[in-house]
């Protein structure tokens, strides 16, 4: 797959993601952003009990992800970090239902396992 019709495949995910919110109900619409916020909570305290500076740190439904073992989990959260100094963008992969981090996600095709990437920071 060339570069283009990556960026247009991941444009109609997009879409189609932000379609399927607009129907959601109020009490769904409620639940999913109190999970959002809530992973986005336990990965700052994560960041900060190891010294791992971030500027930015949110948290976001992802539909239909495609996890790094090649399977499809129907609904992720997805947790965007970027660094202070470069501006660099890590992602941590968590379970919607049980807000499990799965992984972190360094690149586009790097991986790292959550007790490595929160090991404590000099």
């Amino acid at each position: 797959m060339d570069y283009k019709s990556k960026i247009k495949e991941i444009e109609d995910e997009v879409h189609q993601m932000m379609e399927n919110r607009k129907k959601w109900s109020p009490k769904k619409k409620q639940e999913i952003e109190a999970k959002e916020l809530e992973i986005t909570k336990r990965v700052k305290e994560k960041l900060d009990e190891n010294n791992i500076p971030k500027r930015s740190i949110f948290s976001y439904l992802y539909e239909n992800r495609l996890l790094k073992d090649g399977t499809t989990k129907k609904t992720v959260l997805i947790t965007s970090m970027s660094e202070p100094k470069f501006g660099k963008k890590q992602t941590v992969i968590s379970d919607l239902e049980t807000l499990e981090m799965l992984y972190v996600q360094t690149d586009v095709t790097r991986f790292m396992d959550i007790e490595d990437y929160f090991t404590p920071r000099k």
